[in-house]
């Protein structure tokens, strides 16, 4: 590979075991490059997914649910999207403008926000996410948490559910060629505890037939999480790029300091993986 650096633009990992949670394109070349500086990668859960062809020309309609009408908001800037109970779950207000600004790259779309981000919501449109792009920009709440034993994504609760959107709620869903973005914390952790890595949101959308879902692998930052989305979506739509092509040329635009010296830095946009 070393003698090979510059001539491979793309490498798909199909890792097994603990293998499956190493960050490689966090992995350094030969010259002090960051792999992902010039060679897209794309993680897959088994090598049978590198036979199916990635192509976004026919998706066109947008679906996204955000910022979940919960808690309070918290004073501290430094918000994260992953908690362990509601009662603790600051307000999302910054993903309004997320969703909204990523919509306006598709031509049909629906959008959930505030008090209509809620199961019902979801649960109302099922022949829709099929052949789309299903955005959540909210939290995760993992499993064993004091609301739901499942591992699962936060909406808006009401008199008859939780808010909590499970795994195995999302598993019998029809998401058929979809893309799916996960704008959230640690959204590739597995089920429970003792499980492999991506065994959660990741297989459960998966088992519904989505044909590739943007993920992340620790805990993000709410207010850069919201600039790198809207990159990737913007690039995803209009640049002719599948996923991995876009969250690529988005993290370089970070590592050059395109938003700022703050965001150079890995923790900011090397969460953020193609799976």
């Amino acid at each position: 590979y070393q003698s090979h650096e510059d001539e491979v633009k793309k490498i798909f990992y199909a890792a097994e075991g603990i293998n499956r949670i190493i960050p490689y394109h966090l992995i350094r070349r030969t010259d002090g490059m960051l792999l992902v500086e010039n060679t897209e990668i794309s993680y897959l859960p088994h090598i049978n997914k590198f036979l199916e062809k990635e192509n976004n020309a026919d998706i066109q309609n947008f679906i996204g649910f955000g910022n979940p009408k919960i808690g309070k908001r918290m004073q501290d800037i430094f918000l994260k999207r992953s908690l362990l109970n509601l009662d603790e779950l600051p307000r999302l207000d910054e993903t309004t403008e997320e969703i909204l600004e990523i919509s306006e790259n598709f031509s049909k779309t629906k959008i959930f926000l505030g008090a209509k981000a809620s199961k019902n919501s979801f649960f109302e449109f099922t022949e829709d996410y099929k052949n789309s792009v299903v955005y959540f920009a909210t939290h995760t709440i993992p499993s064993g948490n004091k609301i739901n034993e499942e591992l699962g994504l936060v909406l808006t609760p009401s008199e008859n559910d939780d808010g909590i959107l499970t795994i195995s709620e999302i598993s019998r869903m029809n998401f058929n060629n979809s893309i799916i973005g996960l704008s959230a914390c640690r959204t590739s952790d597995s089920a429970y505890s003792e499980a492999a890595p991506f065994s959660g949101l990741a297989q459960s959308f998966l088992m519904g037939g989505a044909k590739s879902i943007y993920l992340t692998l620790w805990e993000i930052e709410s207010l850069s999480a919201s600039i790198f989305s809207k990159e990737v979506f913007k690039k995803l739509a209009e640049d002719n790029v599948d996923l991995s092509g876009a969250i690529a040329a988005t993290s370089r635009k970070f590592i050059r300091g395109d938003f700022g010296e703050k965001y150079k830095d890995p923790y900011y946009w090397a969460p953020y993986i193609s799976f």
